[in-house]
């Protein structure tokens, strides 16, 4: 990427995106297993099953903040 102004870095990541989606690269059950055992290990580095607050910074769909939910 020459110019990183915000439009184009917006850009390019769609273009990422649809030539991922397009490739088939996205499993949903692999994502899932993924956040899974990425929850699994936060709760164990933790040493608690609850983890009180999570702050999400709003760069994907959510699945991820909904594990952690009580």
């Amino acid at each position: 990427m020459q110019n990183s102004n915000p439009t184009n870095i917006e850009t390019e990541e769609i273009k990422f995106f649809d030539r991922y989606y397009e490739n088939e690269a996205y499993n949903p059950l692999g994502w899932r297993i993924r956040l899974h055992r990425e929850v699994a290990s936060l709760r164990k580095a933790a040493e608690s099953n609850s983890l009180g607050k999570v702050l999400s910074l709003g760069c994907g769909d959510g699945q991820f903040e909904l594990l952690l939910a009580p």
